[in-house]
């Protein structure tokens, strides 16, 4: 856990449903977490067919959103107290300013009632887009003209049977040796 959270709600760091405070404390970790998995990404924790070997550059975040979506999952569930939920799906700019991904992972937390926010720590996979991660609400996003359009929906209890899971496990390995 960053050494900026101090627990005064025993042990949960920041009252219910207060996701705007939790944002504002998880913003300066996220280039840290994208930093720690981009050092452990590599062929066998990249979507099947995304990359190849002889094409591999490290640290690249080419087909690591799947694993990386999970890996911040978990490390929101247990250390932050907040719940996410996984979503495949859709990347798409309104505007030619990146090109769409049209298969693609992120997370989704319901902050307050009736907002949504985006966390993707992989978003610049999408050639020409020039920012690392996203971690805003969707209206937010929609203004931007980013659009996140999920096509299936995960719950983070049911994602060791999605076929992520076993990248997802590589990716442990990578990030213990």
């Amino acid at each position: 856990m960053p050494d900026s959270l101090v627990d005064t709600n025993g042990g949960n760091f920041w009252p219910p449903y207060d996701i705007s405070a939790r944002a504002l404390e998880l913003r300066p970790v996220l280039s840290e977490f994208r930093a720690l998995l981009a050092g452990s990404w590599s062929p066998a924790t990249a979507y099947p067919g995304s990359v190849t070997s002889s094409h591999w550059c490290a640290g690249s975040p080419r087909g690591q959103c799947g694993v990386s979506s999970v890996w911040i999952a978990e490390v929101l569930h247990r250390e932050y107290s907040i719940d996410s939920t996984f979503c495949r799906g859709s990347l798409i700019f309104s505007e030619d300013v990146a090109q769409d991904l049209l298969d693609h992972c992120w997370l989704e937390i319901t902050a307050e009632p009736g907002e949504e926010l985006v966390l993707d720590l992989t978003c610049d996979q999408a050639h020409g887009f020039d920012r690392q991660i996203i971690f805003d609400s969707r209206a937010d996003l929609d203004q931007q003209r980013v659009h996140y359009t999920p096509h299936e929906r995960v719950e983070i209890s049911d994602l060791p049977s999605n076929p992520v899971w076993p990248r997802y496990q590589k990716l442990l390995r990578n990030m213990a040796a």
